[in-house]
């Protein structure tokens, strides 16, 4: 934050995990001075980023506190890791050193809406949250690190139609960066892009109060906003929290219930625990919820609907077909169910 930017918590995580497991990968494969120049060449482009500063003073702790002592290249490994995670928060959107990767997203964004006739609730902040997005992507992609999407197929699954959307316009940034994007690539930008499509406003008397807790990043956030948006109509949704930021203000907090993508909350208020993208059972539960069904002592719809399918059905991947298609019927038909 001291550099005003906010690394993804599980990107940090990720980070502590890994280091040392490189670092001594990197010092066993006892580098001659000649490749060692080599990579310190490769380096040295971002050596005048302020990630790279960070990195420095972070070698300089390892090196006070005696745990150990970073070269040049090292410190660069931290730097790499600096620049390529994703990021929460960055005050530097603006800098002219990104004027042009603007540009790029910027017709990313108008080709999209124009071709398929799609608007936005905060374009602006679209456009600075996919910015912030591909700022990291384009360092993971330069230095080949992976990143691997856990929610893409679900996304593909749930959100096919808005998956093709992203899909069909990312040539567009893959021939301005001169890279290529894979499914888990557009599966991340897809998540931006719909937490911004605006939705018709649907007006309720006195509206319940909803707050959100998730840990999985921005992106994902306003993906899972939006989803509660369409289905709890006659609900505001207060705010969206981390698990850290609900904690440090649940004792002046006042709501009618909590939905959660983690298990692990601690909570007076009703709490829905969900999928970060959500799923049908999670849709099913998420509108009993909100319409005060009792779900204490009952078996779950899918576990119920499971039973049934039994008696008619042996074969257990046929079951499973069937059970997501019903699943995905009756959510889509309380959807329609007006309040």
């Amino acid at each position: 934050e001291t550099l005003g930017k906010k690394i993804n918590p599980q990107d940090i995580e990720f980070m502590v995990f890994i280091f040392p497991f490189l670092l001594l990968s990197c010092r066993n494969i006892g580098l001659s001075k000649a490749e060692k120049k080599a990579l310190n060449e490769k380096f040295e482009r971002t050596n005048n980023k302020k990630e790279h500063q960070l990195a420095i003073a972070i070698a300089d702790g390892f090196d006070k506190a005696s745990v150990l002592t970073l070269d040049s290249n090292e410190i660069s490994i931290i730097t790499m890791f600096l620049l390529s995670f994703r990021k929460d928060m960055d005050f530097h959107l603006e800098s002219s050193d990104y004027a042009d990767m603007r540009c790029v997203i910027e017709d990313f964004i108008m080709q999209i809406a124009a071709y398929y006739r799609l608007s936005f609730e905060h374009k602006g902040d679209l456009l600075n949250q996919l910015l912030m997005h591909c700022k990291a992507l384009l360092y993971r992609k330069l230095y080949g690190i992976p990143s691997v999407n856990p929610l893409t197929e679900m996304i593909k699954e749930q959100y096919g139609e808005l998956f093709d959307v992203t899909e069909s316009f990312i040539p567009i940034l893959e021939k301005a960066w001169s890279i290529h994007l894979n499914e888990d690539d557009i599966a991340y930008i897809a998540v931006h892009i719909g937490g911004e499509l605006r939705k018709e406003r649907v007006l309720r008397e006195k509206p319940k109060k909803v707050v959100i807790i998730c840990d999985e990043g921005i992106g994902i956030q306003k993906l899972l906003m939006r989803q509660c948006q369409t289905y709890l109509k006659n609900m505001t949704i207060e705010a969206v929290f981390t698990l850290e930021q609900f904690y440090s203000v649940v004792d002046i907090m006042k709501t009618d219930m909590v939905i959660s993508t983690n298990d692990a909350v601690d909570t007076r208020f009703p709490l829905l625990i969900v999928h970060p993208i959500m799923t049908d059972e999670d849709i099913i539960k998420l509108i009993r919820f909100a319409h005060n069904r009792p779900q204490q002592d009952e078996l779950e719809f899918s576990q119920k609907l499971e039973e049934c399918l039994k008696v008619y059905l042996t074969d257990e991947q046929e079951r499973y077909a069937l059970k997501a298609q019903i699943e995905k019927l009756v959510s889509h038909e309380l959807l329609t169910i007006k309040d």
